[in-house]
């Protein structure tokens, strides 16, 4: 009985690395995943499952603290800090935030992000 479960676990750890291989293709495209999937005789249900899960274990897989490149930047006339994500996202913050603050934000923002 044990041996059918490491083989069913074996099994998935092999389709998972395989759609991973599809994922990170994917992305080096350039393209929408409808075209993607459609160029490739893709399931995009299945590929849209993967895309997702290679986004959790990518960025929320280590239980190590990942660091992301920030651009931090101070606006010339106003009192804020503007925080520039390397995914495009943007965080305007006030001058006066607490440091403690800051890392409930970001430690906030990964939760949502990982689940």
């Amino acid at each position: 009985m044990q041996t059918k479960a490491i083989k069913g676990k074996r099994e998935q750890i092999a389709r998972r690395a395989s759609w991973y291989q599809i994922v990170e293709k994917f992305n080096a495209s350039g393209q929408s995943q409808i075209n993607y999937c459609k160029q490739n005789n893709i399931n995009k249900d299945h590929f849209s499952y993967y895309v997702n899960r290679w986004r959790r274990d990518k960025h929320c897989g280590s239980a190590e603290p990942s660091f992301i490149p920030l651009d931090v930047t101070k606006a010339p006339s106003q009192s804020k800090w503007v925080l520039n994500v390397a995914s495009g996202i943007s965080l305007e913050l006030p001058e006066g935030i607490l440091m403690q603050q800051l890392s409930e934000l970001l430690t906030s923002l990964r939760k949502n992000i990982c689940s």
